[in-house]
């Protein structure tokens, strides 16, 4: 999407609702498949305490997951208020 895109104001709610969730809800699958072959692989391969160490580590990657969701959520949020104003010059900045 580059600067002159009007799909946000053009489009309607359910293509851009589809258009922008389909991309994150697979992002979060591939994630969680990563997790789940990590489990199986280190259970198999290596024993318990690397099953142990996983899931110590899951809930920090889970963490900044949500940082990353919290910047993204809260960046589209404002965006959608200035294009709801009408106010592309305050979007450019």
């Amino acid at each position: 999407m580059g600067a002159d895109d009007k799909s946000f104001l053009n489009d309607k709610v359910n293509k851009l609702l589809f258009r922008f969730a389909v991309p994150a809800i697979f992002s979060l699958l591939v994630g969680e498949f990563y997790n789940i072959i990590a489990i199986v692989f280190a259970g198999r391969y290596i024993g318990t305490n690397a099953i142990g160490a996983l899931t110590v580590e899951f809930p920090i990657q889970r963490f900044f997951i949500a940082l990353g969701l919290l910047i993204a959520v809260g960046t589209s949020t404002y965006a959608a208020r200035i294009i709801g104003k009408k106010d592309i010059s305050e979007l450019k900045k």
